[in-house]
């Protein structure tokens, strides 16, 4: 779109250009005039230029552009030239710069030079206003971020600076376009009765020498009209450099293009793979049927086996409960023993840790001491059945032995005594509590087994537990390992699901700003398209009326090199009467100086007369005179 757009600009600049050229051609091909025939010239001048007047082409705001161009040509030229105007000359005219093709006689300019070339300022002065207003829009729209983004900030400058160097240039051709205007303004001039007054005056030499600058000036008489060389120079470098910002514009319009290829062979690759990747996902985490029913059986597996797991764990509670009952019993029973076995229950407590085997000790401890007590016992009434046999057959010696012996057997008798205290102490301690005892046993018997059978069955669901749960944590780990992998595929895939939704997001939205910006390229481009056409259409007729202003022009042409033969002519008649002139000028000098002579003496005789004094020969001519008068 920008290239259409920069075509356009760069042919309607060069169709301005061109008009530009065709009005100074019209404008720089005044005619010569002759002060002794400028009725025919006038004819001429209006009878040509008011046709052309009317068929110019005529615009929306004609009217109003002829009315400004009528008032500023009568502000800027002080004295628009009419019918009986041509003729004239400013008084005190300095000689300006001779334009070929002008004589420096009578300058006659057309009417419709002026407002042709008012015309076509305000046109270009239109023309860079509608140049401004787009460049205005091109830079808001390369101002944006997502041009920013996909062009580039230096891209825009480049293209914004660019638009600026067109924008000067069309405001240099303006500027040099109101200089030519306002040189090519026809000045008010004096009537021609001033400068015939003073022809008459000027030396004879004057007149040779006009006519020798005449010749000097090339082009003055017959050489054909046309616009000034300076005037073509700058018109072509302004062309040139005009080209050159054209051909820039189209070098970065040619970028923008390629870019904006670029970005749509990126946005279709995108496209390309979120598709691959949606169906990569479609394809690689969606869960298998197999998988699915093997995830549910190892589902239910567990939630049975957390049953089972829950059940021998109310059946340990249970178990526990009944043991810390037999415990309680068991230590009630251990508060029972005998004050003695304190320390080796406190011993025992420290080397036993549980209840059942410290009551076994103790129940060993005074079953030992009970053996050894019986064993004490059965030693001392062995000694003492000795000890009565020996004494029970002689009297005599038993009685020289039995002083010796006494104290021994009072001690043996006494720790006997003390020993059958005690063993009756025992023996009563135990016949009471040997029942209670052997209860104690029995429950105790039965609480080990119970123990050893609910331990052996708690190892057992312990380790079959231990074994479940070992596969259990292995396969979860395995399971757990697999999903880890997973989600983090998923995640990485989630991730680049949502920079490919961004990106997409994004190009459509650059896609929406780029058709956009295609629609509102396409609208200029259809405007410029139709204004292109108004100005080819215009340019045709401009060419047509160059056409009847060249024919025109040849015509005047002839028309001139006929006046100028009649000018020569009328010059040699000029050089003639003057000539005349002179002669009679001497001749009248010399009646002067006679008449003067003849005053003198007239007045000499008059005051003699006066006098009374009058010469005879004054007298005689009076009287000549008077009878001539009467005759």
């Amino acid at each position: 779109m920008k290239r259409i757009f920069s075509c356009s600009s760069s042919q309607c600049v060069k169709v301005l250009l061109q008009q530009a050229a065709g009005t100074v051609n019209s404008v720089l091909a005044p005619k010569k005039a002759e002060d002794s025939a400028p009725g025919e010239i006038q004819c001429a001048v209006h009878g040509r230029s008011q046709p052309e007047e009317q068929e110019l082409p005529q615009s929306p705001g004609s009217e109003t552009i002829r009315k400004a161009t009528r008032q500023q040509l009568t502000k800027d030229g002080g004295q628009t030239l009419g019918p009986d105007h041509a003729d004239q000359m400013p008084a005190g005219q300095k000689e300006r710069p001779r334009v070929p093709g002008v004589e420096p006689g009578g300058t006659v300019a057309e009417p419709a030079g002026p407002a042709a070339m008012t015309q076509l300022v305000l046109q270009l002065r239109e023309e860079l206003a509608a140049v401004w207003r787009e460049k205005d829009a091109a830079r808001a729209a390369l101002s944006r971020p997502v041009m920013e983004g996909a062009l580039g900030t230096p891209r825009a400058e480049a293209a914004a600076a660019a638009w600026e160097k067109m924008e000067a240039r069309l405001e240099r051709v303006l500027a040099r376009l109101d200089r030519a205007k306002a040189g090519l303004q026809v000045k008010p001039e004096v009537p021609a009765q001033e400068s015939r007054e003073r022809a008459p005056k000027a030396a004879p030499g004057s007149i040779k020498e006009d006519e020798e600058k005449e010749k000097s000036v090339p082009g003055a008489r017959g050489d054909s009209l046309g616009a000034p060389g300076g005037e073509q120079a700058l018109g072509g470098l302004a062309k040139g450099q005009l080209e050159k910002e054209v051909s820039a514009l189209r070098l970065s319009n040619s970028h923008l293009l390629e870019e904006l290829g670029e970005l749509g062979r990126e946005r279709q690759r995108l496209q390309r793979e979120l598709q691959s990747l949606s169906q990569r996902l479609q394809r690689e985490f969606v869960p298998r049927p197999e998988a699915q029913v093997q995830l549910q059986q190892l589902q239910q597996s567990v939630g049975l086996l957390t049953d089972e797991l829950a059940v021998e764990k109310e059946a340990t509670e249970e178990l526990r409960r009944r043991l810390a009952s037999q415990s309680s019993s068991l230590r009630g029973l251990w508060d029972c023993l005998p004050a003695d076995l304190a320390g080796k229950r406190s011993a025992a407590r420290s080397e036993v840790a549980e209840p059942p085997e410290e009551l076994r000790a103790c129940i060993s401890t005074l079953a030992d001491r009970h053996r050894e007590a019986q064993h004490v016992l059965a030693q001392l009434r062995e000694e003492n059945r000795q000890l009565r046999g020996s004494l029970s057959p002689g009297g005599e010696p038993g009685t020289s032995f039995k002083v010796p012996a006494s104290p021994q057997v009072a001690a043996l008798e006494q720790d006997l005594g003390k020993l059958e205290a005690e063993l009756r102490a025992v023996q009563a301690t135990m016949s009471g509590k040997s029942q209670e005892i052997a209860k104690l046993k029995q429950l105790l018997y039965q609480a080990t087994e119970e123990v050893a059978e609910l331990r052996a069955r708690e190892a057992a669901s312990l380790r079959q537990h231990e074994k479940t749960r070992g596969s259990l944590v292995a396969q979860a780990q395995a399971w757990g390992r697999e999903l880890k992998a997973l989600l983090e595929k998923y995640n990485a895939a989630c991730r680049e699901l949502a920079r490919l939704r961004e990106a997409v997001a994004e190009e459509r939205r650059r896609g929406g700003d780029l058709a956009a910006r295609a629609a509102e390229h396409e609208r200029q481009a259809s405007e410029m398209r139709g204004r292109s056409e108004q100005f080819q259409k215009t340019a045709e007729l401009l060419k047509e009326k160059m056409e009847r202003l060249v024919g025109a022009c040849r015509d005047k042409e002839a028309k001139i090199k006929e006046l100028l033969k009649k000018l020569e002519q009328l010059s040699e008649e000029v050089l003639a009467v003057r000539g005349e002139n002179a002669r009679l000028a001497l001749q009248l000098q010399d009646s002067q100086k006679n008449h003067e002579e003849i005053i003198s003496t007239y007045r000499n005789h008059l005051l003699n007369a006066a006098q009374g004094c009058m010469e005879q020969d004054v007298y005689s001519i009076l009287l000549r005179i008077l009878s001539m008068q009467e005759e």
